[in-house]
């Protein structure tokens, strides 16, 4: 009885786990950051990745509007410094289907 319990337990709490929203989940290493004006202002390539979340475009970028902008170009020009990886989470933009950067991590 305990075991049949303790399968339904496990089997609840894996149903309650979040589900991965993210269009692209790439590591790598950061070969390149675009600064420009315009509504992608940061743009991000990744040593030989030409996909970064389904799309046919080489980089994927984030906003100056975006809450988390100053600790992202902070980390992405510290991991490029040091050649340190990254993981980039993103999404496809609905109306471009440009990669959107909404989470980093620098290992």
């Amino acid at each position: 009885m305990k075991a049949s319990s303790a399968l339904a337990t496990l089997l609840l709490s894996l149903a309650s786990l979040p589900v991965n929203a993210w269009d692209g989940t790439v590591p790598g290493k950061v070969s390149k950051i675009d600064f420009s004006p315009d509504q992608y202002s940061v743009r991000v390539y990744l040593d030989g990745l030409s996909k970064l979340c389904g799309n046919t475009n080489p980089w994927a970028y984030f906003s100056e509007s975006d809450a988390n902008y100053p600790a992202f170009v902070s980390a992405l020009l510290a991991a490029k410094a040091t050649k340190a990886p990254v993981i980039l989470y993103s999404t496809a933009d609905t109306d471009t289907g440009y990669c959107h950067i909404g989470y980093l991590v620098v290992q």
